[in-house]
């Protein structure tokens, strides 16, 4: 056989074993689908409670990262401002591999007709943010 079809077998060869061991490597979900590698991972998927006015709850939570990551704390969306705290609320170091337990609380404030609060706490560090955030769901009921 000529030299370069040898060359251009060989060359295709190695770009099918090169895709065949990026697809075996990246994490596939029930569907089959690849997704790309999960930084946290959290004890469950969302923290959600009914309170009335003014009630303060209060949840404990594990979160084991994939990766190790300096400097971490909380970011929460816009929507929980002035309503969740998370304690503690940052760490100097995060090993991969090791669980995490936090406690998030929730203040339903006393005054305004706001029902729902939803969003998100995500771990952050000094340059980005993790997946998978937690997922914040309060529904907060009128005082009788």
């Amino acid at each position: 056989m000529n030299r370069k079809i040898w060359i251009g077998i060989v060359a295709v060869l190695a770009v099918i074993f090169t895709v065949a061991a990026v697809l075996a490597a990246a994490p596939v979900d029930a569907k089959g689908k690849h997704m790309g590698p999960k930084k946290i991972q959290w004890s469950q998927p969302r923290v959600e409670a009914q309170v009335k006015k003014g009630e303060v709850v209060q949840t404990t939570v594990t979160f084991t990262p994939t990766v190790d990551i300096t400097n971490a704390s909380f970011r929460f969306s816009a929507s929980m401002s002035n309503t969740i705290a998370i304690d503690p609320p940052t760490f100097a170091l995060l090993t991969a591999g090791t669980p995490y337990q936090v406690t998030v609380t929730f203040t339903a404030p006393t005054d305004g007709n706001r029902k729902r609060y939803h969003g998100v706490a995500a771990v952050v560090d000094d340059t980005k943010l993790y997946a998978k955030p937690l997922k914040l769901r309060f529904r907060v009921e009128k005082n009788k």
